[in-house]
């Protein structure tokens, strides 16, 4: 593509050249060349020290450069800032597409598809960590609400079971009152027979 726009740029100066009376000559803009992979880890590094505002701007800044462009190594540099260790694990995944989508790409180094497999690899292996993580997090809170439902129940029983035996000890002090009724003492000698009366 580079090489017909030199070919026709040459043609159109030459035929310039040829015309006494032409125009003075165009100068046209320089032609962005392909979007380079040099410095990844340097870009990993200073991705993974960029404070939480910049980061983001990072990204969208890459995400719309990569819908523009599609070039893998601009793909390569936005997995490169999700795959960063404050990344989410949403990001860590969508960094592995990217990289899938790197490794199936034409053209690309063998020191390039080498650092995509491995941050790939990675990648996967820190999402189940995550993945396992979360759910060992899970189980635990539901065991913690669990031991916690299950004191309320204790406690609540042994308040019933107190609660049972004050009843039933009220209830066999009146039932021992009702058997047992308390014998009146005498007063002042009443109910006795006088000495000696018949």
């Amino acid at each position: 593509m580079y090489r017909s726009l030199s070919l026709l740029l040459a043609l159109a100066m030459a035929g310039c050249a040829s015309t006494q009376d032409s125009p003075p000559a165009v100068t046209l803009p320089d032609l962005q060349p392909p979007r380079s992979c040099t410095d990844l880890l340097g870009f990993y590094e200073a991705a993974s020290l960029m404070p939480g505002k910049e980061r983001l701007r990072q990204k969208q800044q890459l995400s719309t450069w990569l819908k523009l462009t599609g070039h893998p190594c601009d793909r390569l540099r936005l997995a490169l800032l999700l795959a960063t260790p404050l990344g989410s694990i949403e990001d860590k995944r969508r960094a592995v597409r990217l990289l899938e989508k790197v490794l199936a790409s034409e053209g690309m180094e063998p020191e390039e598809l080498r650092l995509a497999g491995l941050l790939r690899d990675q990648l996967q292996q820190q999402i189940w960590a995550l993945a396992q993580s979360a759910r060992l997090k899970r189980q635990l809170e539901e065991t913690r609400q669990t031991a916690e439902t299950l004191q309320q129940e204790n406690t609540h029983l042994e308040s019933l079971l107190e609660r049972l035996k004050t009843i039933e000890r009220n209830f066999n002090e009146q039932e021992q009152a009702i058997i047992t009724p308390a014998t009146p003492s005498p007063a002042n000698g009443k109910g006795k027979n006088p000495a000696g009366r018949r």
